[in-house]
C-alpha cells in the first residue's frame, strides 16, 4: 500500500499490517501526518512505477521499489522535494 502526503512524504506498507475490523471499529492509523494531508493511497507492486505531480506543474516518475517499505504508523520518507508554497496534487500508478 503506497501512501503519499501533500508535502512530499511517502511510504510503502505491507497490506498484511492492516488488520480487518468489524462494524463499529474506530479505524486504523496509516501515517503520521503532522502538518499536512494525505494526497493519495493506492496498492502497488514491485514492477509498478509512480508518477507524482505538484500544483505548480513539477512531475517526477520513479519505480515503486525506490520508495522504502515502512511500518503502519510512521511518517514516511521524503520522495519529492516540494518548493515552498507548492504541494503534491496527484499521484498515479503506471503498471508495466
Amino acid at each position: 500500500l503506497l501512501t503519499v502526503t501533500t508535502n512530499g512524504y511517502g511510504k510503502r506498507t505491507n497490506i498484511g499490517e492492516y488488520p480487518s475490523q468489524a462494524r463499529g471499529g474506530l479505524g486504523i492509523k496509516n501515517i503520521l501526518l503532522g502538518n499536512n494531508f494525505v494526497c493519495g493511497v493506492m496498492t502497488v507492486t514491485d514492477t509498478d512505477e509512480i508518477l507524482v505531480s505538484t500544483k505548480n506543474g513539477t512531475v517526477i516518475r520513479m519505480p515503486a521499489t525506490q520508495i522504502r517499505e515502512q511500518g503502519r504508523s510512521t511518517r514516511g520518507l521524503c520522495i519529492m522535494d516540494v518548493a515552498k508554497g507548492d504541494e503534491i496534487s496527484a499521484i498515479t500508478k503506471i503498471s508495466s
